[in-house]
């Protein structure tokens, strides 16, 4: 059960760090693609090869939003950094120039046999496959323990409509990877409990992302695929700045139950899976959705 004290903070301090994207899918804090692409910037990586429970001197600190601040370092969601959180520490991470950097060894073993040819298909986890909330709600499909400072407290997961539906038909044109910044303890369970038919090949979770700005970036160019071959759908577009010419952005999935994006994906996907390049389709994403948008409203 969930303890009283997070109870009473789940409808003000939690709902602005569990839910950190707006409707459109835009983050709380938005950077513009050129100002985190200005040479000047440095790229910050986070070296999270430390036990990712929250140690409990950072909870006895007696700041009034550590609870909130310590399930912030767990999940993720929108790719935004609290601040104060135990993740701006400076212990936890490295300051690295993108342009002179080593290239480190890839996210991703070689394709599969049974996936040769297909394409690579990126997906994020929250709010955009599922939502994830710390308050109880009698419509989530399920809930996930979390320990948080030696005491376990339970996160609420509503799956996006279409969902189960997607991932099956999705896995036989393309090599499926979930590439969230939650952390594993998090989003490892869920996922167990998402894929019943076992067709996401790799889990990545925020130790692989770039830590940029402020904010956890997925870079494609790191996944040992074809950009040419790889496709991201993301509902915050800060996770993918680095290549937005790949990129499928979704709206933000906050409990609708009527929500159809991913029946409108898949139909993209589909269409788009015999391309050369798949960058060239991506960019008409948008006309490609009014479109589809329009034929349903019309039947």
């Amino acid at each position: 059960m969930v303890s009283a004290r997070l109870e009473d903070l789940a409808d003000s301090e939690i709902a602005d760090y569990v839910t950190q994207t707006d409707g459109n899918g835009k983050n709380s804090r938005h950077i513009a693609l050129q100002d985190c692409l200005a040479p000047t910037k440095k790229a910050r990586k986070l070296n999270l090869n430390k036990s990712c429970d929250v140690p409990d001197a950072f909870l006895d600190k007696g700041k009034s939003n550590s609870l909130v601040n310590s399930i912030h370092a767990i999940c993720c969601f929108g790719g935004v950094v609290a601040p104060n959180s135990i993740v701006d520490d400076k212990s936890d991470k490295e300051e690295i120039c993108i342009d002179d950097c080593e290239r480190e060894s890839w996210l991703l073993p070689p394709q599969l046999p049974q996936d040769a040819g297909k394409k690579c298909l990126v997906l994020d986890l929250d709010e955009t496959l599922v939502h994830s909330t710390f308050k109880a709600v009698p419509w989530a499909d399920f809930a996930i323990p979390v320990k948080i400072g030696g005491k376990t407290h339970f996160v609420y997961v509503t799956k996006r409509p279409g969902v189960d539906e997607f991932l099956r038909n999705m896995a036989k044109d393309y090599e499926i990877i979930v590439y969230t910044a939650s952390r594993e303890k998090y989003a490892d369970p869920l996922l167990d409990i998402l894929d019943q038919d076992n067709v996401i090949r790799t889990r990545l979770y925020r130790e692989s992302c770039v830590f940029f700005d402020g904010f956890y970036i997925k870079d494609l160019s790191r996944l040992n695929r074809d950009l040419s071959q790889t496709i991201i759908v993301d509902n915050s577009p800060n996770s993918y700045i680095f290549h937005p010419e790949n990129a499928i952005d979704c709206t933000s999935f906050i409990d609708d139950p009527f929500d159809k994006e991913l029946y409108c994906i898949s139909s993209f996907l589909h269409e788009i899976a015999p391309v050369n390049d798949v960058r060239n389709s991506c960019i008409g994403w948008k006309q490609w959705k009014s479109n589809f948008n329009l034929s349903i409203a019309d039947s």
